[in-house]
């Protein structure tokens, strides 16, 4: 995963103890699910007035380049590309995201959502720079109202 190679994660889970190495996908279709690199220099911070300008693929997977650019997060080989597919959702959404790390809720720019037989996964990027992924779930995704209200702050 390019978003966190030059940045150990801060979390760990199981399932992406070796990301940098691994398939985001195991085998039978279960997908990397959580992880969290706020600190990677990867992912420039967004200016909350400017969230709905950050860049974003949408009903395909990302290209080299995309992911390279930073418009996406999570890359499919061909291989397993057979057990996923782009969730059908109008990106980028502004969401919050309880945070296992610090115990905050965090505001998050959404900016991929994928899924499988078994889960769907959010790739997501900090206001402050630095990216993460979690299962769909675990996301609250802002309404117009909570984001007038979010972004008049």
């Amino acid at each position: 995963m390019q978003a966190c190679a030059d940045k150990e994660p801060a979390v760990i889970t199981p399932a992406i103890a070796g990301y940098n190495k691994e398939p985001l996908l195991e085998t039978g279709g279960q997908l990397m699910t959580e992880f969290d690199c706020p600190d990677s220099k990867f992912y420039a911070p967004i200016q909350l007035k400017d969230w709905d300008k950050t860049p974003v693929v949408t009903g395909r997977f990302p290209t080299y380049a995309e992911i390279q650019n930073g418009s996406a997060i999570l890359d499919y080989s061909d291989k397993q590309a057979a057990y996923v597919r782009p969730y059908d959702m109008a990106l980028p959404k502004l969401a919050k995201y309880h945070n296992l790390s610090t115990k905050k809720d965090e505001l998050v720019v959404v900016i991929q959502v994928v899924q499988s037989a078994k889960d769907t996964v959010v790739a997501y990027r900090y206001l402050s720079g630095g990216c993460g992924g979690g299962s769909f779930h675990k996301f609250h995704f802002l309404n117009d109202e909570e984001i007038k209200t979010v972004t008049a702050l």
